[in-house]
């Protein structure tokens, strides 16, 4: 039987979306000052293509918010490297996914095995957040 050894996250991201996400990210910080709120609850989501910045909003007040404010969006993003031509907003009736606190969470038993396993992918990490989680989650399966 084959021994399945974990391999570098990077090794499994193609290197086009990985940067996607990360200008994603860089996106988004940039317009953090100005909408501190909906970046935060999820009710705003934005969104680079192009150079046209999709805003797409979860309720009324925010998008008409954002089409007032879409010259002070336009002129932030591009002093920070983000050439926009043209700021859309959309609005959706998807809300962000909800997650249960840890307490309502069923409990789940990882096997020895498994906590070895996740201890062992944890050594070969290069992403010292990675690894933390990975060692976190080995120690929460223990004091189960």
């Amino acid at each position: 039987m084959a021994r399945l050894t974990p391999r570098h996250l990077g090794s499994i991201i193609p290197e086009e979306l990985a940067g996607m996400v990360d200008r994603e990210r860089g996106l988004i910080d940039v317009l953090r000052p100005l909408f501190p709120d909906g970046l935060r609850t999820g009710d705003l989501q934005p969104s680079l293509r192009g150079k046209t910045l999709v805003m797409v909003c979860r309720t009324r007040a925010l998008a008409t918010e954002i089409r007032f404010q879409a010259r002070e969006i336009r002129s932030t993003a591009e002093a920070a490297g983000f050439p926009v031509d043209e700021v859309l907003t959309r609005l959706t009736n998807q809300r962000p996914a909800v997650f249960d606190s840890p307490k309502e969470m069923p409990k789940r038993h990882i096997p020895d095995t498994g906590r070895e396993r996740l201890a062992e992918a944890a050594e070969t990490m290069d992403d010292p957040r990675l690894a933390g989680a990975l060692h976190r989650l080995a120690n929460a399966a223990k004091e189960q």
